[in-house]
This record gives C-alpha cells, structure tokens and sequence, in this order.
C-alpha cells in the first residue's frame, strides 16, 4: 500500500505477506502537504 500526498510525495510505503504475521499494519504516515491524497493498493498472488 502507497500513500502519496497533494504533491505525489510518499508518505507511506508498507508490504504485508498474506501468509505471515502480522497480516494487518496501522501507524502513522510522515507529514504531507494538505490536499487530496493518493492510496494504492497492489494485491498480486490469488490462489
């Protein structure tokens, strides 16, 4: 999952495996310019 500010910078990038602990993340992302914000999510490997 990435989340990009107003300006398209990062302010979070974190990769959870599906088949290890932890399977969920929360924290806080680094300050970001206000605005609206980005989130991508990329799920690969369905079985």
């Amino acid at each position: 999952m990435v989340v990009t500010d107003a300006n398209g910078a990062t302010v979070l990038n974190k990769t959870l495996n599906g088949s290890n602990e932890p399977d969920s993340f929360s924290g806080v992302t680094t300050e970001g310019t206000p605005g609206v914000w980005t989130v991508t999510i990329t799920l690969t490997n369905f079985n």
